[in-house]
């Protein structure tokens, strides 16, 4: 008796046969059409298992789109935040100029000019540097000084967001080593106390325990009767001084005294 090859059913003439072909597997290929020696059974199990296959690569590819995303956004994510602080243009109600040095093991290290410069040097940070000597330059509109005292927490931030926004130019650098914007009481530019280092914040030369919250507005370095670097050139009238009287109000009648210094060290102890 004629018998089907798929599901091997017999029947009783070749055209019933031909019929149950029809009706039953036309969608499906026999073994002679396939040229494969598998079963039905078989057959199934490789379709279903190349359907898995694709969706197991389907999965793999989304993973590695999504991973690819969140990297581009964490990445990017500091060029597009808005800076810590809203732009200034030169501002004339207050404009005083305190002096940080940041030593490591004695050796001191540079803080760049453009901290703070944003924008193609077009806008501000209040808080901002012109030169490399250390000199911070503190700038406010009236309104910014009735509703703001800017500390030495405020430069940092503002120094790190300028390094992931503008470039790495405006990074600390020792020894040609690039260190990360970083400073609290147990770390220094990724320098972290131990039981033989520390972190020393000295203000006019005496220990402080602000560290973060010091306001750096009272803490001028530069008076008129001083002339030569630091104060020149970003403070004075020519590359030599003498250098510019702090403006306090609007006026030269600053209350806090010049000649501060702020320096941090890294040291035994």
């Amino acid at each position: 008796m004629p018998k089907c090859e798929l599901c091997e059913r017999e029947f009783g003439t070749d055209s019933a046969l031909a019929q149950h072909r029809v009706d039953r597997h036309e969608a499906q290929p026999t073994l002679a059409q396939s040229g494969r020696n598998e079963s039905p059974k078989a057959a199934k199990k490789q379709k279903s298992l190349r359907r898995r296959n694709r969706h197991t690569a389907a999965i793999a590819l989304l993973a590695v789109a999504v991973a690819a995303g969140l990297g581009i956004y964490f990445v990017a994510a500091p060029v597009f935040a808005s800076p810590p602080f809203p732009g200034i243009s030169g501002e004339s109600w207050i404009h005083v100029h305190p002096y940080l040095s940041i030593q490591i093991h004695g050796t001191n290290v540079t803080i760049p000019a453009g901290v703070g410069l944003l924008d193609a040097e077009s806008v501000f940070e209040p808080v901002h540097t012109h030169d490399a000597s250390g000199l911070l330059h503190v700038e406010l509109s009236q309104t910014d000084a009735n509703s703001h005292n800017y500390t030495l927490g405020d430069f940092f931030t503002i120094w790190n967001y300028t390094v992931k926004s503008v470039g790495a130019s405006e990074s600390p650098t020792l020894n040609g080593r690039t260190l990360p914007v970083e400073f609290s009481p147990t770390d220094i530019l990724g320098f972290h106390t131990n039981s033989t280092y520390r972190v020393v914040l000295l203000v006019d030369g005496k220990p402080s325990s602000e560290w973060g919250s010091l306001n750096i507005e009272h803490l001028d370095y530069c008076s008129s009767s001083m002339s030569g670097s630091p104060c020149c050139p970003t403070d004075c009238s020519s590359a030599t001084g003498p250098a510019a009287d702090p403006l306090w109000d609007g006026t030269t009648a600053y209350p806090y005294g010049t000649g501060h210094t702020i320096i941090i060290e890294y040291v035994k102890g």
